[in-house]
């Protein structure tokens, strides 16, 4: 999810949907120590235990389409890269394009985004759709091969605006 993602080099990255924070350690790990984390996650629970795990991250607690307004309110006027846990397949197409564009939006030009997919869920019809939306939406869109070693396996969508 973070490869290629240029993150020693941003000033301002953004994780959307961190969930856990399955990614987040390695996020930290290739940023550069004063740049800047923000990680969006809307739930209450999460957001709270993502905070106490990750103090250097700045965690708010909300919906990524408020995202250029967090980042404005933090002195940030782009992102240099967003990394996305958000279950895109699963979301309908209003909330999908309505998600996307807050994201995009929020982007410098050149900067990158990533999210996966998983294998099962690739076939059905938001997850074409949201390839269709990535491909409308970014000026470079590439897939990687399938990770078998993921449990469930998926792939990574690489994305540059």
């Amino acid at each position: 999810m973070t490869e290629g993602m240029r993150l020693g080099a941003a000033t301002c990255v953004v994780e959307v949907g961190a969930g856990t924070g399955s990614f987040t350690p390695s996020i930290l790990r290739a940023m550069r120590p004063r740049a800047r984390l923000l990680v969006v996650e809307l739930n209450r629970e999460l957001a709270g235990r993502l905070r106490a795990r990750f103090r250097r991250a700045d965690v708010i607690r909300g919906s990524v389409e408020h995202l250029p307004r967090f980042l404005s309110a933090r002195g940030c006027p782009a992102a240099d890269a967003v990394v996305s846990s958000l279950p895109w397949t699963t979301l309908t197409r209003p909330l999908q394009e309505k998600l996307l564009r807050a994201i995009a939006g929020s982007m410098r030009p050149g900067a990158r985004f990533s999210t996966y997919v998983y294998v099962h869920s690739a076939w059905m019809p938001g997850a074409a759709r949201f390839r269709r939306l990535l491909r409308r939406t970014f000026r470079k869109v590439r897939r990687t091969p399938v990770v078998l070693r993921n449990i469930p396996p998926a792939f990574v969508y690489r994305c540059e605006k």
